[in-house]
């Protein structure tokens, strides 16, 4: 919420939420699929790519859109 009202009240800010998938770090466990560096080089690819029209949504490191 605090994301879409953000994106509502900065109209000239893209504001959106990343969800980095379950990533093997000591929080994640070794079981988890998603490396480190996968997460960060696909958040970062997704952040790089974003467009105004797309504020106030909820995307995974791979740029897909996730619903709320």
């Amino acid at each position: 919420m605090a994301n879409k009202s953000m994106a509502i009240d900065f109209p000239e800010i893209t504001c959106v939420v990343l969800h980095p998938g379950w990533v093997q770090t000591d929080m994640g466990g070794a079981g988890a699929p998603t490396e480190i560096e996968a997460s960060v080089t696909g958040m970062a690819s997704v952040i790089e790519g974003l467009t105004p029209n797309q504020t106030g949504k909820f995307y995974d490191f791979r740029g897909k859109e996730l619903p709320w």
